[in-house]
C-alpha cells in the first residue's frame, strides 16, 4: 500500500508540473527544483524495491576517477625499500660484512709512514695561501697605480695557471697521496681558481667605474659654489671619490646659510641644565620612553655593518673571508646574518658525519664488489652485451644512492656549516632540480654556485662581447667539461677525455630533451633526466676504472682484478 501511495503521489506531482509548464513559462531555478524533487522520489522508489537492488548504470575507469594516483608514491616507496632490503640481505649473505673503518683512515690520509718526513697534503694546503697573497698584492698595486693593467694581467694569468698546474705535477710526483685526498685537493684548487677569476673581474669593474667617474668629474665645467650642492672630495690610496649630499630647499635660511638637518639636530649637544623646548613639553613617562627608543636606535645603528667602498676591500681579512665563504662569485659587501645559531650548526655537523659514514659504508660494501664483478664483462662487452648491461645496472643503484647522499652532505650540510660560521646570509645553494623537465633545468638548478659563476663570468661577458647565444653555451659547457675532467684525471694520475666528452655531449642532449618535453610532456622528459643521471654515472665509473687498471697495471691484469675479494 505504501508503494502504491508513493506512485500515486509521484504521478500527481508530474501532472501538476506539466500543467504548470503549459500555463506559465518555468524559470531555470524552478525547473532545477522540479528535477531534484523527481530524482529524490525515484531514489526512494528504488530503495523500497523488494529485491534490494545494488546495480545502477555507472561508468568505471581512470578517466572517470580523475587519474587520482595519490597512493602510488607510497607504493613506490615501500617497493623501493623492499628492493633495498633485499639487496642488503643478498649482499651480506654472499660477501659478508666488508665495512672496515681502518681502511677509511688509510683512504683519507694515505699510508702513514712514521719514518717519512714528507707531508704532501699539508704542502698542497699551505701552497693555497700563495696565490691568494699574489692576487691581493697585484690588486693593491693596481689600486695605488703602481703597476699597469697589462703587467697585472700577466701576473694574474700566471698565478691562475699555477693553481691548475702545480697540483698536477705534485700529485703525479708524490704517489703517497691517496685518491680521496687528491680529489679533495683538486676540488679546492679548482674552487680557488674560479674564486680568483671572480675576484679579479669584480675589482676591475669597480676600478673602471671609479676611473670613469673621475674622468666625468674632470670634464665638468667649474660652477660657482652654491648652498644646494656640496661635493667634498676624498683622496684614499691615490684614488678620488665623490660623495653627493642632497639638501632640501627648506633647510636653507633666508641669509643663504644651510640649516642643520634632522640627523644634525640629533647631534646637537644641549646643556644638561637647560632642556630643549621639546623635552620640557613631554611628560616624565614619555621622556623615559623616548630615551629608551633612542638607546635602542643607537644600539641597532652600532650593530649595522657599514658598506665597504673600493679600494677599502683590498685587505687580508676580505680575501680570506671570500676564500672560506660558500660562494664562487665575489662581492665587496656580502649579505650577512645578525646572529649565530649554534643548534643549527650542530645539526648540520651531525648530518655531515652520519652521511659520510653511510657513504663510506655503501662504497665499501656495495660499490667496490660491484665494480670488480663488472670489470671483466665490461672489458668484453663486444662478446656479451647483456651480461655487461646487467652488471652496470647492478652497479647503478648503490652508486646513485651514494651520489644522492653525497649531494645532501655537500650542498646542504657542509655549505650551511660554512655559511653559519661566517654568518653568510645567501643560503641558496640548489633548487628543486629533481623536478627538472629537461637537462637544461637540471644544470641550472642542481649546483647554483657554479651556475652563477658561469653565468656571471663566462656566459654574460661573451654575450656582451658579441658572441652568439649558442657559442656562449658551448663555452660554458667547455669550461665545465674541463673541470670535470680535471677532477677525475688528476687524482687517478691518468689523462683521458671521457668525462669531458660526456659533458660536451650534454649540449645536443639538452636540445633533444626540449623536443621530448614538447612532444611527450614534462613527465617523460623528467624520467629521461633521471635515466641519464642513474645510468650515465655508472658508465663513467666503469670507464675510468677500466682505463685505470689498463694504464697502471696492464690489460693482462683485468682478469685478476675481476676476481679480487676485498
Amino acid at each position: 500500500m505504501r508503494e502504491i501511495k508513493l506512485i500515486i503521489n509521484c504521478k500527481i506531482s508530474e501532472i501538476m508540473c506539466s500543467d504548470l509548464r503549459r500555463r506559465t513559462p518555468v524559470k531555470r531555478t524552478m525547473s532545477s527544483s522540479v528535477v531534484e524533487e523527481a530524482r529524490t522520489v525515484r531514489e526512494r522508489l528504488f530503495r523500497l524495491r523488494s529485491d534490494r537492488p545494488l546495480h545502477r548504470p555507472r561508468d568505471q575507469g581512470l578517466q572517470e576517477l580523475g587519474w587520482n594516483c595519490s597512493g602510488f608514491p607510497s607504493w613506490a616507496s615501500v617497493l623501493l625499500s623492499l628492493i633495498l632490503i633485499k639487496m642488503f640481505l643478498e649482499n651480506i649473505n654472499k660477501t659478508g660484512v666488508r665495512i672496515k673503518p681502518s681502511l677509511w683512515i688509510n683512504a683519507a690520509f694515505g699510508q702513514i709512514q712514521p719514518s717519512s718526513r714528507e707531508y704532501p697534503v699539508l704542502t698542497l694546503l699551505l701552497y693555497i695561501n700563495l696565490p691568494l697573497i699574489v692576487a691581493l698584492k697585484t690588486e693593491l698595486g693596481l689600486a695605488q697605480e703602481k703597476i699597469s693593467w697589462k703587467n697585472a694581467l700577466s701576473i694574474h694569468i700566471a698565478n691562475l695557471l699555477s693553481l691548475l698546474i702545480f697540483p698536477v705535477l705534485y700529485i703525479n710526483h708524490k704517489c703517497s697521496i691517496s685518491f680521496i685526498n687528491a680529489l679533495i685537493l683538486c676540488a679546492m684548487y679548482s674552487c680557488l681558481f674560479m674564486k680568483l677569476v671572480s675576484y679579479v673581474q669584480v675589482n676591475k669593474w669597480c676600478r673602471d667605474a671609479v676611473i670613469k667617474t673621475n674622468k666625468s668629474v674632470k670634464c665638468e665645467t667649474p660652477r660657482k659654489p652654491s648652498a644646494l650642492t656640496n661635493v667634498p672630495a676624498a683622496d684614499t690610496n691615490g684614488l678620488r671619490r665623490r660623495r653627493f649630499y642632497s639638501i632640501s630647499p627648506d633647510s636653507i635660511s633666508p641669509a643663504g646659510d644651510v640649516k642643520p638637518s634632522g640627523s644634525d639636530l640629533d647631534n646637537v649637544k644641549h646643556n644638561p641644565g637647560s632642556p630643549s623646548p621639546l623635552q620640557s613639553s613631554l611628560s616624565p613617562a614619555a621622556l623615559d620612553l623616548s630615551q629608551e627608543l633612542s638607546e635602542m636606535k643607537n644600539k641597532l645603528a652600532s650593530q649595522e655593518r657599514k658598506d665597504v667602498i673600493y679600494p677599502d676591500n683590498l685587505n687580508i681579512r676580505d680575501i680570506y673571508y671570500f676564500w672560506f665563504a660558500p660562494t664562487l662569485c665575489y662581492e665587496i659587501n656580502f649579505p650577512r646574518t645578525r646572529r649565530f645559531r649554534l643548534s643549527f650548526l650542530v645539526n648540520r655537523v651531525l648530518e655531515m658525519i652520519f652521511g659520510l659514514i653511510i657513504c663510506l659504508s655503501i662504497f665499501q660494501q656495495y660499490l667496490i664488489p660491484s665494480a670488480l664483478k663488472a670489470l671483466i664483462p665490461f672489458s668484453k662487452m663486444d662478446q656479451n652485451v647483456p651480461l655487461a648491461l646487467e652488471r652496470i645496472l647492478k652497479l647503478a643503484i648503490p652508486n646513485h644512492l651514494m651520489w644522492l647522499i653525497s649531494f645532501y652532505i655537500l650542498f646542504h650540510s657542509f655549505l650551511n656549516i660554512l655559511a653559519e660560521i661566517l654568518q653568510f646570509a645567501d643560503r641558496s645553494f640548489f633548487q628543486c632540480w629533481w623536478n627538472a623537465t629537461n637537462l637544461e633545468m637540471f644544470w641550472k638548478n642542481w649546483n647554483l654556485p657554479v651556475h652563477r659563476w658561469c653565468l656571471r663570468h663566462v656566459y654574460k661577458p661573451l654575450l656582451c662581447s658579441g658572441f652568439s647565444k649558442v657559442t656562449s653555451i658551448l663555452a660554458v659547457f667547455f669550461v665545465s667539461a674541463f673541470f670535470h675532467e680535471y677532477l677525475a684525471s688528476v687524482p687517478l694520475r691518468m689523462f683521458k677525455v671521457s668525462l669531458g666528452l660526456g659533458m660536451l655531449v650534454q649540449v645536443p642532449i639538452i636540445f633533444f630533451s626540449r623536443i621530448v618535453e614538447k612532444k611527450c610532456g614534462p613527465r617523460i622528459s623528467n624520467m629521461m633526466m633521471w635515466f641519464c643521471l642513474i645510468i650515465g654515472h655508472s658508465v663513467i665509473i666503469m670507464t675510468y676504472f677500466h682505463d685505470f687498471v689498463v694504464l697502471h697495471y696492464g690489460r693482462d691484469h683485468i682478469e685478476s682484478f675481476g676476481k679480487l675479494q676485498i
